[in-house]
């Protein structure tokens, strides 16, 4: 039921980052600031069930879809318990570069996805002082970037494919990383991006 549930104040402010960033291509990303997949500095960053060594690990490698990304996702964060490990804030401003180069609106779902539960949960239950000192720059920049980039992308997503809803429920995420949700509650996004998620979960990471 709350899969189909899609707040319109949301949608509200969807468009209207769509309408700002109707001029934005994807050439912007080309000087975009982030950790060297081969730094050792990942290691300093705890991850689910390791370090963000393990995360770079699957970045360096091809984009080959939902096994992949699902399990970067579950590396850096859990929309259930709100959770963020130190690695996500390393790995933000990879996903949001990888979406923000991407041809296809298709490609840049999951990575923006990704960045979307990331956000939900800093909204949720962090402060800027939970981000490592040194990431802190770089990932408050990428997630200003990536709310523009989902509104870019989301020009040209089909409207027919059945995961366009719930792809416009990430811009608004995406805005106002250090705006906390009004009275406590959590993000209503979060819960249509946890149920995105599940569906595709791969087997061998059942809960």
């Amino acid at each position: 039921m709350r899969a189909n549930y899609i707040p319109i104040v949301a949608l509200l402010f969807m468009l209207a980052g769509c309408n700002e960033s109707a001029n934005s291509t994807n050439e912007v990303t080309v000087n975009r600031n982030v950790l060297g997949l081969d730094d050792a500095q990942w290691a300093n960053y705890a991850s689910r069930t390791g370090t963000g060594s393990d995360i770079a690990s699957l970045l360096s490698l091809p984009p080959n879809g939902d096994d992949q990304y699902f399990r970067i996702f579950h590396e850096c964060c859990d929309l259930e318990t709100f959770e963020i490990y130190p690695a996500a804030y390393a790995v933000y401003p990879h996903l949001e570069k990888i979406a923000a180069q991407s041809s296809d609106p298709k490609d840049a779902q999951w990575p923006l996805s990704i960045c979307a539960a990331i956000c939900a949960n800093f909204k949720n239950t962090k402060e800027r002082s939970d981000v490592p000192a040194e990431l802190w720059e770089n990932f408050s920049t990428a997630v200003k970037h990536s709310a523009e980039t989902a509104a870019n992308q989301i020009q040209n997503f089909p409207t027919d494919d059945p995961s366009f809803m719930k792809f416009m429920m990430i811009q608004p995420i995406l805005q106002n990383i250090e705006t906390k949700p009004m009275f406590g509650n959590p993000q209503p996004n979060s819960f249509i991006l946890n149920d995105w998620f599940e569906e595709r979960r791969p087997e061998e990471l059942a809960r």
